[in-house]
């Protein structure tokens, strides 16, 4: 029997054989990192990272993640952004960009990242998923139209609900 959701819930499943290999908590502050089977903090070519941040006053989901676009600007040789999504999903304000930085000054690698900002009446949640690669050529498409669908069938699949809230329906529970 699957367990019921309690109040405000994120509903996230990592991708099949992802390991969870990071976490850290507070009282107002949660990240969990998970990374494919087989690779280390140190050599990971792709990464999903999920933050939950209790502090007050919550940020809107789309200038959040202008700001992140606008960070990216200043440490990439190269960077975009692209919006993917920005409305309500399940009654909360959701925003997904795609960020593709052709070469971190920092790193000197590539990446490209797809982020979801929500919302929620406590917590504000970004769901954060990162491929790394040798510098990206400017002409190049950040990911394949394979991956883009998966990324983006995936990002779908992550809903906040919440259980005391009508407005904000948690799936009810399979038996």
């Amino acid at each position: 029997m699957a367990a019921v959701a309690v109040g405000e819930t994120l509903l996230l499943t990592p991708p099949p054989a992802w390991l969870r290999t990071r976490e850290e908590a507070n009282d107002n502050f949660r990240l969990v990192e998970y990374l494919p089977a087989g690779h280390t903090e140190a050599d990971w070519e792709e990464r999903l990272t999920v933050e939950s941040n209790a502090l007050q006053p919550l940020p809107d989901p789309i200038e959040f993640l202008s700001e992140l676009g606008a960070n990216d600007e200043r440490n990439c040789t190269f960077a975009k952004s692209q919006n993917v999504y920005a409305g309500f999903e399940n009654g909360y304000p959701s925003a997904v960009q795609l960020y593709t930085c052709r070469e971190d000054r920092e790193t000197g690698r590539g990446r490209v990242q797809l982020i979801k900002a929500i919302a929620g009446r406590e917590h504000f949640y970004v769901i954060e998923r990162t491929r790394r690669s040798a510098p990206l050529a400017t002409d190049a498409a950040p990911l394949s139209n394979q991956d883009m669908a998966a990324w983006s069938l995936y990002f779908r699949s992550v809903k906040l609900c919440d259980s005391e809230a009508a407005d904000h329906p948690c799936p009810a529970a399979s038996s």
